[in-house]
C-alpha cells in the first residue's frame, strides 16, 4: 500500500540486496524509496503501474511496463501513413494547456497526407442527391444549382455534365482550441464527399462526452472517423453507438481479446483457483510474472540487457522495452490500438505493430 514505513521494514532484510528483480512497490512514493535501494544495489526494479515517464529518467535500473503518453506520437504517425493520407484532417486540443500536443500531431498529419484527393463526379453527384433529397423531403429552401463543400463552392450543373471526370480536392490539417473554437469552424471545411478525420486530445471525461455528442451530429452530413487521445479507454459508460458511428479509435495499454486461447484458458484456471472472474490488474499481473521470469530463466544476469530485444507472448499487449539515453531506465514503448467497427471493438493492424497473442 502507500505506508512508506513498510517499505522501511522491508528494506532491512538484508537478503533483499541479493535480489535478481523487483517488482514493484505499486504506489509511487512507496516505488521512489525502494527504486533507491535498487540503484544503490544494481537490482533490475520493475514498476507495474504508472505511464508517466520521467520515473525512468536518470534511473537505469528502472524497467517501466506501462507506455508513456509520448510513444502514441510515434503508433499515431503510422496511423495516419497507412491508412488516411486522403483525408481532411482536424486536430483539436481540449483548452490551451494541450496545444502543444496538438501542434505536435498537426506536423505529424502534414508530413504524411497527400497534398490532394481525387474523387470521381459520380460520387461527389451521388452525395449531393442525397442532401439535396433531404432538404426537400424537410421542405428547406436552398440552391439546387451550388452545392459548399471542403471550402469549395461547387456548380452543381457542371458536375452533373462531366459525370466521368475526376475532381481534384485539396487535403488540409487545421488546429483548434476547443474551449475557443468548439466544432463549428469545421462546418465549411469539413469534406461531404470523403472521410474527415478528427484527431482529439483532452482527458476529461465531460470533454469526451461532450466531442461524442458533437461529432456524432456533424457526422449526419459529413463522414467522420474519431482518433481518441490520450486514454478514453478508461472513460466507462462512453455512448457505444456514437463511438461505432465514428469509426473511434482508441489507444489502451492493455486490450482484453476474450476470443484467444490463451485468454480463455487463464481464466478458467484463475475460476478455479479463485473462485471468481480476474479483473484487468489480474492480466497485468500474470504479464510482469510469465515475461521477467522467464526472461531471467532465459538470460540470468545478462536479464536487464537482453530484455531491449526479448519478445514473447502475453495476455493482452506486448512489452517493447526502449531507453531514450544510458542513463535512463527502460520503458515500454507499446500500445495497444482498437477501433469500433462493425458492433465491436477490432484490433487495428499495421505493418509496425506484432499482435501474435
Amino acid at each position: 500500500d502507500q505506508d512508506t514505513n513498510k517499505v522501511v521494514v522491508a528494506l532491512n532484510d538484508t537478503c533483499l540486496a541479493k535480489m535478481d528483480a523487483i517488482v514493484g512497490p505499486f504506489h509511487l512514493k512507496p516505488f521512489e524509496r525502494v527504486n533507491a535501494f535498487a540503484n544503490e544495489n544494481e537490482i533490475m526494479i520493475v514498476n507495474p503501474m504508472t505511464n508517466r515517464e520521467d520515473l525512468v529518467l536518470n534511473n537505469k535500473n528502472t524497467v517501466k511496463v506501462k507506455p508513456s503518453y509520448s510513444y502514441q506520437m510515434r503508433w499515431l504517425e503510422e496511423i495516419i501513413k497507412e491508412k488516411y493520407t486522403d483525408n481532411n484532417i482536424f486536430v483539436f486540443a481540449m483548452d490551451t494547456s494541450y496545444m502543444h500536443y496538438a501542434i505536435q500531431i498537426e506536423e505529424i498529419a502534414l508530413r504524411n497526407i497527400d497534398e490532394f484527393s481525387y474523387v470521381t463526379n459520380r460520387k461527389i453527384i451521388k452525395t449531393i442527391k442525397k442532401h439535396h433529397d433531404f432538404l426537400k423531403n424537410e421542405e428547406i429552401e436552398f440552391d439546387s444549382t451550388r452545392y459548399q463543400s471542403d471550402n469549395v463552392v461547387f456548380d452543381v450543373e457542371m458536375i452533373n455534365e462531366f459525370p466521368d471526370d475526376t475532381t481534384k480536392l485539396r487535403n488540409q490539417v487545421a488546429v483548434y482550441d476547443y474551449s475557443v473554437d468548439s466544432l463549428n469552424k469545421i462546418k465549411n471545411s469539413a469534406s461531404a464527399f470523403r472521410n474527415n478525420l478528427v484527431i482529439v486530445y483532452g482527458d476529461s471525461k465531460v470533454f469526451a462526452t461532450e466531442i461524442l455528442n458533437k461529432l456524432n451530429i456533424l457526422s449526419k452530413d459529413f463522414p467522420v472517423t474519431l482518433i481518441a487521445l490520450p486514454d478514453w479507454s478508461k472513460y466507462d459508460r462512453l455512448f457505444n453507438e456514437n463511438l461505432m458511428k465514428l469509426s473511434t479509435i482508441i489507444f489502451d495499454d492493455d486490450f482484453i481479446n476474450y476470443d484467444t486461447y490463451p485468454v480463455g484458458k487463464f481464466i478458467c484456471k484463475f475460476r478455479d483457483k479463485y473462485g471468481t472472474e480476474p479483473k484487468e490488474i489480474a492480466y497485468h499481473g500474470f504479464n510482469i510474472g510469465w515475461y521477467f521470469l522467464n526472461a531471467l530463466i532465459n538470460y540470468g544476469d545478462d536479464v536487464y540487457d537482453a530484455i531491449l530485444n526479448y519478445r514473447i507472448n502475453l495476455l493482452n499487449t506486448e512489452f517493447h522495452f526502449e531507453k531514450k539515453s544510458s542513463s535512463d531506465g527502460y520503458e515500454n514503448s507499446f500500445w495497444n490500438i482498437y477501433q469500433y467497427k462493425n458492433y465491436q471493438k477490432n484490433i487495428m493492424k499495421l505493418d509496425t505493430i506484432g499482435y501474435e497473442y
